[in-house]
Formats: structure tokens, C-alpha cells, sequence
């Protein structure tokens, strides 16, 4: 959250969060290091995102109506932190097509036994988050 938000202040949307662009300098320590950068770009409030980029899994539903801004990082850092405490994806479905559909009609879920040990304010989190 912090490298997103210093990226945000530089005036830069990465557009590709996931957990897999996020690895640890050294094998033994726990100093994460975001990587990755190809698809990011520079945001302004004259220059609006419009191109469908990124990992579906990820995509935010603006993303998907080619009408967002640099806030499609907050909600992949949702989905990042619902994969983390869950071990699941909060949007599921027999194809990508099914998956993006959900992503842009359904609210995230809570239920299941994966959420009884996670605490209401990480759930919170997770839905401002998204």
C-alpha cells in the first residue's frame, strides 16, 4: 500500500497489481518489493485512463467501461488482500467472460468458513478497498 500510494503521488497508475508483481528482496527477509511497471502510465485530471489493461482477475469495473482513473489500483490492492486472507477469489466463474460479468454486477461476499477467523475490520477494509 505504501509503494501504491507513493506512486499515486508521482502521478503514476500501475494498472497491473497483483500479488504475483509483488516479491520479497531477499530470500529471508520480508522487504516487498512491487515490479512490473509495463503497463503503468501517468494520470493527471487532463489525461483519463480509457485503455482496458491488466489482469482480469484484478480489473476494476471502471476499468472494464474504459472510463477510470488511478484508483483501479485501490481496488486490485482489495482483491489482493481478499486473496491473502481468504486464499480465494472474490469473483469466480467457469471463464474470464463469467468472472468480469460478476465483477461488474455483484457486491464481494464474506461468507464461507475462510471468513469466520478474519476480523470485521479487515473485511471492512476490503470493502472500502473495492
Amino acid at each position: 500500500m505504501k509503494a501504491v500510494n507513493y506512486l499515486h503521488n508521482c502521478g503514476i497508475c500501475h494498472r497491473d497489481l497483483k500479488l504475483e508483481n509483488v516479491l520479497f528482496k531477499e530470500k529471508d527477509t520480508f522487504e516487498p518489493k512491487l515490479i512490473d511497471f509495463g503497463l503503468s502510465t501517468e494520470f493527471g485530471d487532463t489525461r483519463p485512463l480509457k485503455s482496458i489493461l491488466g489482469t482480469p482477475l484484478y480489473l476494476a469495473p471502471e476499468v472494464l467501461k474504459a472510463k477510470y482513473d488511478h484508483r483501479c489500483d485501490i481496488w486490485a490492492l482489495g482483491i489482493m488482500m481478499y486473496f491473502l486472507l481468504s486464499g480465494n477469489a472474490p469473483f469466480v466463474g467457469r471463464n474470464i467472460k463469467e468472472v468480469l460479468k460478476k465483477i461488474q454486477t455483484e457486491q464481494v461476499s464474506f461468507k464461507g468458513e475462510s471468513w469466520d477467523s478474519v476480523s470485521q475490520s479487515a473485511q471492512s477494509l476490503i470493502s472500502s478497498l473495492l
